[in-house]
């Protein structure tokens, strides 16, 4: 996975200890390989245009998530980190929603906007049968490093602007969830209500 500007790049090693393969990923920077992503689960990189950060989408549980974003910086010859989707996460639990379970919603790197300076991210309702509307998200443009909302858009206008930078997941997200309330609602979270 190499920089934009061909001058930094990811590697990964896949040793083989017994009878378990796993990854192990580094950032060449001025010679020297920096370990990436210990204990991270599905890692995906995506570089800035402008070489100076990537960002990190990885699950800390699997495949259904819960997924985070973190950003590194390269800074001549060292990483430094931040996870900027805290008021992603708090604008998005804003919407109402029923839960069996409180439950952060999945946060993905989806573009960059601008250089290293602003990122679109997704926060989606976790697809399993935990709350209502499971698989649905919404986009937001953040400013970095502060993790500031410069824009929100839902699902449907997200799809619309930014499809070609979608993945599946996002793409196949059922918008009759958005456009007939209640048809995704998880029928035993509302048992008793009229």
């Amino acid at each position: 996975m190499i920089s934009p500007d061909h001058l930094k790049r990811i590697i990964v090693d896949e040793p083989v200890k017994s009878d378990v393969t796993s990854d192990d990923f580094f950032i060449v920077l001025g010679g020297k390989r920096i370990r990436l992503f210990e204990g991270d689960v599905d890692p995906e990189v995506l570089w800035s245009p402008d070489s100076k950060a990537f960002a990190e989408t990885y699950s800390d549980g699997g495949a259904v998530g819960t997924f985070h974003v973190i950003i590194y910086y390269v800074e001549k010859n060292q990483l430094r980190t931040i996870e900027p989707t805290a008021a992603v996460t708090k604008e998005f639990l804003s919407h109402p929603r029923v839960c069996f379970e409180p439950e952060d919603p999945n946060i993905g790197a989806i573009k960059w906007i601008k250089d290293s300076s602003e990122i679109l991210v997704a926060a989606e309702t976790l697809p399993h049968s935990n709350c209502d509307n499971l698989g649905t998200f919404r986009a937001y443009i953040i400013r970095l490093p502060s993790g500031d909302i410069l824009g929100s858009y839902g699902q449907i206008e997200a799809k619309k602007l930014f499809w070609k930078h979608l993945g599946v997941e996002l793409r196949n997200a059922d918008d009759e969830c958005i456009l007939k309330p209640g048809s995704c609602d998880i029928p035993q979270l509302h048992l008793g209500e009229r």
